[in-house]
């Protein structure tokens, strides 16, 4: 019987958090709090001196609070499950609550308190906020059709736009968010020429995310050449911006492109550039992926030690992330995806770690990072195999496959590709020929 850590929540109470709260500082699911506290699950190992720290206790004692319950010290008769949200809120962080109801939610997104808070508004600021909705499309049309100029209100707008297009990035098809990437960019495209001079940087800032993003889509869908245009042009408006966070971004999606075609010392470059670019200020997240990236890069160089020492960087990076409030790509780079790319560069290095690290977090993904999935499974596979457990390697490459091809994961992909080389020397081997087989007929 899993049994409560009552201390853990009662530390949470303490420093003034609600369970949604604690989550979004920490960066996971409200419910992956709840399994913390119910003795479900426990912190992956990469989150404990955030969670630390968001709790204001050192690491040590953050342990102590995990294993109070193992040791009996919250045991109750409570049957084992969630530990729900059960404590008052005050009227103050109900109207906060309130407040942060973004256009995105929905009845069936929207949590219990949200909804409540809802309910309790008038009926004039309800009518007020679905005017407000359509009113940036109407305005953004008077623009277009040359009936206004660009404002504040408008790019707004539009920067909220791009951010949603990388959200949705993250569980849609490549083929099928494309349509709605060439609109947008097309918009930017006609805005950008005429934007006041007091609006031109967000301007060049947004349509560089838009071009960085499309140039990933592009890649995604096989399109090399398109994706390298794509990325040359995001660059020149980051330049023209002087947004380093941006130039970082695109270097590192540039490195993936180069790992692709062979070129890891290219690869390698690329991120060195991009590590140099992600210093500023609020870039916490950028600079974390980017050495996490690196760390990925140098493990299949065989550099062993530097692959640590930017994996450790990565790690301390997120400590002080903050992946949904910092640029629109940064939302992707979640606790889950850190650690998926622990795993691959644990299963480069044939690093003893892996097992444990790779467990952890296949587990505790959430089901909305269907991507990230595909490439964790086909890590796990490639490890699998390289030590010679080929039953096993050949069961998660079989449903990396399947997640890959269903949502066109471009990382995925490359990951199996990966596997058909490594198979190679070994196709006299039954499964592994019938493995091979399949990538080549489904991926490759």
């Amino acid at each position: 019987m899993a049994t409560k850590r009552h201390r853990l929540m009662q530390r949470r109470k303490t420093v003034g958090f609600s369970q949604e709260h604690l989550a979004e500082r920490v960066g996971v699911d409200r419910s992956t709090v709840g399994r913390w506290e119910a003795g479900l699950t426990e912190p992956q190992p990469w989150l404990r001196p955030r969670l630390a720290r968001v709790l204001q206790v050192s690491v040590e004692q953050l342990d102590a609070l995990l294993e109070a319950a193992e040791n009996g010290e919250d045991h109750d008769g409570d049957e084992p499950g969630l530990i729900a949200e059960t404590e008052p809120v005050a009227a103050d962080q109900r109207c906060w609550e309130a407040s942060i109801w973004s256009l995105t939610d929905s009845p069936l997104t929207v949590d219990e308190m949200k909804r409540r808070s809802a309910l309790k508004l008038s009926a004039l600021p309800l009518i007020e906020a679905a005017v407000n909705r359509i009113e940036p499309w109407a305005r953004l049309s008077h623009v277009l059709d040359g009936r206004g100029h660009l404002d504040a209100a408008t790019l707004t707008h539009l920067e909220w736009y791009t951010a949603d297009l990388f959200r949705r990035e993250e569980h849609t098809p490549a083929a099928e968010l494309a349509a709605d990437l060439h609109g947008h960019l097309d918009r930017l495209v006609r805005l950008l020429p005429g934007a006041p001079d007091a609006l031109r940087t967000r301007m060049l800032s947004t349509t560089g995310e838009t071009l960085a993003l499309a140039a990933w889509v592009a890649w995604d869908r096989h399109l090399p050449p398109l994706a390298q245009r794509l990325c040359a042009r995001a660059l020149t408006a980051a330049d023209e911006a002087r947004d380093d966070p941006l130039r970082a971004c695109t270097l590192t999606y540039l490195s993936y492109m180069s790992e692709a075609s062979g070129d890891l010392r290219a690869a390698q470059r690329l991120l060195e550039a991009a590590r140099d670019n992600s210093t500023a200020p609020g870039s916490a997240t950028t600079r974390s992926w980017v050495a996490a990236r690196n760390a990925e890069v140098s493990a299949s160089l065989a550099e062993h030690t530097h692959a640590l020492h930017r994996l450790d960087e990565a790690l301390n990076a997120y400590d002080t992330a903050r992946p949904h409030l910092e640029r629109p790509w940064t939302a992707f780079f979640t606790p889950s995806r850190l650690g998926s790319m622990a795993v691959t560069t644990y299963a480069h290095l044939d690093h003893p770690a892996l097992e444990a690290t790779a467990t952890s977090v296949v587990r505790t993904l959430p089901a909305t990072e269907v991507k990230t999935k595909a490439i964790i499974l086909a890590d796990i596979a490639s490890a699998a195999i390289q030590q010679g457990q080929y039953d096993r390697g050949v069961a998660f490459a079989r449903q990396s496959i399947a997640v890959t091809t269903a949502h066109q994961v471009g990382l995925g992909a490359q990951r199996l590709h990966q596997i058909h080389q490594m198979i190679d020397s070994r196709r006299h081997i039954t499964v592994l020929a019938e493995l091979d087989d399949l990538i080549l007929d489904q991926v490759a």
